[in-house]
């Protein structure tokens, strides 16, 4: 029987591997449990170093060789009109892909290797703009000024509040009453009255208590004069003629800004501070003599 038996030895212990070969006659084999996985994994750890090494090796040469070849490109980025620093500019290096970001101190920075390069400047609210840019075989310095666009719009009327056409028609009659009053001297006017007496919980006609109509030509004159002269008037029966003098009265002068009536005081339609108190509705409008007539609404 001839035998072989080798010894190893690695980082992981002592290995053996035995091998029983019978030359005279057959017998069954024995194999002894045999641990090769240790000089298995120290082969791979070793070959696997030894071409990582090498390859880490190479990289860092070419990364070191391509940080040489690089230079500094940096420089501002200013507004054209007022000379200060434009912040947030976007700066293109047009066919490579490279950009940067200008800073709030409206500084920018780019690594470039040597050559012939084109920086575009571009911001919103500024015209774009491109410059050529040699880099050698030291930093270079490239300054950007952008000019900011400027959009021509139509002139525009401010309002300091919005009104509707009657608030409109009022704020004119507000403004323009004292002039109007002080061209009127004196009017002359004629008119009719009619007036009607009944019980106010029975409006049938049976329980009509009087009826009075009078025809008057009226005149008033600067400051406050004023007469009404009845030149026509009928009556119920149950009413003397002498008894008639239902006229006109007082005319209110609804350009003051405040009316009396008796005891009380209202604010004027036409007062400095109506639009406070009233509401004003357009209903119509005509012409008059070629004068155009406004009829408006009014509501507390």
């Amino acid at each position: 029987m001839a035998s072989f038996l080798r010894n190893l030895t690695t980082d992981g212990g002592v290995y053996q591997w035995q091998t029983w070969l019978s030359r005279r006659r057959a017998k069954p084999r024995r194999y002894v449990k045999t641990d090769v996985s240790g000089v298995i994994l120290n082969r791979i750890i070793a070959y696997s170093l030894f071409f990582i090494l090498p390859l880490f090796s190479a990289t860092n040469a070419e990364s070191a060789g391509a940080s040489a070849n690089v230079r500094l490109v940096q420089g501002v980025v200013y507004d054209t009109l007022t000379s200060q620093p434009i912040p947030y500019v976007t700066v293109q290096v047009s066919g490579t892909g490279k950009s940067a970001l200008v800073n709030l101190e409206g500084h920018y920075r780019l690594m470039l290797p040597p050559g012939r390069y084109q920086l575009k400047f571009s911001h919103i609210g500024y015209l774009s703009k491109t410059t050529e840019i040699v880099v050698g075989d030291s930093s270079s310095n490239c300054n950007a000024y952008l000019q900011a666009t400027v959009i021509q719009v139509n002139g525009i009327t401010a309002y300091e509040e919005h009104y509707d056409p009657a608030q409109q028609i009022i704020i004119e009659a507000i403004r323009r009453k004292k002039d109007i009053l002080e061209r009127i001297h004196d009017y002359r006017f004629d008119a009719y009255t009619k007036l009607v007496v009944r019980e106010k919980p029975k409006p049938d006609s049976s329980k009509i208590w009087l009826i009075t109509e009078t025809q008057l030509t009226c005149s008033w004159e600067q400051p406050d004069k004023y007469k009404e002269i009845i030149t026509a008037r009928k009556q119920s029966s149950n009413l003397p003629a002498e008894g008639n003098l239902v006229g006109v009265g007082e005319i209110l002068n609804f350009n003051r800004n405040r009316i009396d009536l008796g005891r009380y005081s209202i604010v004027s339609p036409t007062a400095k501070d109506a639009l406070d108190h009233y509401n004003y509705y357009l209903k119509d409008s005509v012409y008059v003599d070629n004068r155009r007539i406004y009829r408006l609404e009014i509501e507390p």
